[in-house]
């Protein structure tokens, strides 16, 4: 019996974990600053600082790979 990857493009790589999460929206609130603290699930989720209210965005795998994101 052959293993077959799932190639729908569903679950973001990870078995069971449902669609992807769209890069146009907060994909987690914290009550802090992501930075140091938090790795990110994939590079360009968004994440909501509700403390300070900053958005920011991972641009890499490690948990200093985030970069906040400015309101005009």
């Amino acid at each position: 019996m052959a293993t077959v990857a799932d190639s729908s493009g569903n679950g973001g790589g990870r078995v069971g974990s449902g669609p992807e999460s769209p890069l146009t929206q907060i994909n987690q609130t914290l009550s802090a600053t992501p930075v140091g603290a938090t790795t990110p699930n994939f590079v360009g989720e968004l994440v909501e600082d509700t403390t300070n209210e900053n958005t920011y965005r991972a641009y890499g795998s490690t948990n200093a790979s985030w970069e906040k994101i400015e309101r005009p």
